[in-house]
């Protein structure tokens, strides 16, 4: 009768992060033994450095820089430039120029489309 053994394969499956850390790893710690090396032969001692806390890895990082809304504020122009020379082609009757509130722009017969009326052949949503 054979015995089932359960633990490491002949193959484990790494993926490629696992084989990257465990190269840097590698590299840390040839690295690291060069400049002891070094430090032992020029008599140093070698440096300890304490780890950055949270609140100083952020005091190191540069504050983003402001947003440039023109390009936008741009595009609003036109978009409202071109609705209101819509209105006046379609609806000269109704003066020179057309306010529109913010955000919104009333198309015809949208509530008939809207209630299901979209069969009639009067009726569209454009």
């Amino acid at each position: 009768m054979t015995t089932i053994v359960h633990g490491k394969t002949v193959r484990p499956i790494t993926h490629a992060s696992g084989r990257r850390k465990d190269r840097r790893k590698a590299e840390a710690i040839q690295r690291e033994l060069v400049a002891s090396r070094i430090d032992k032969v020029l008599g140093l001692k070698p440096e300890k450095r304490k780890p950055l806390t949270r609140i100083e890895l952020a005091c190191k990082r540069k504050p983003a820089p402001p947003l440039d809304l023109s390009p936008l504020t741009q595009y609003q122009e036109q978009i409202t430039h071109s609705a209101q020379k819509h209105m006046k082609a379609r609806y000269p009757h109704r003066g020179a120029v057309v306010e529109f509130e913010e955000g919104s722009c009333c198309l015809p017969q949208v509530a008939l489309y809207a209630a299901g009326y979209q069969k009639c052949e009067n009726v569209t949503a454009r």
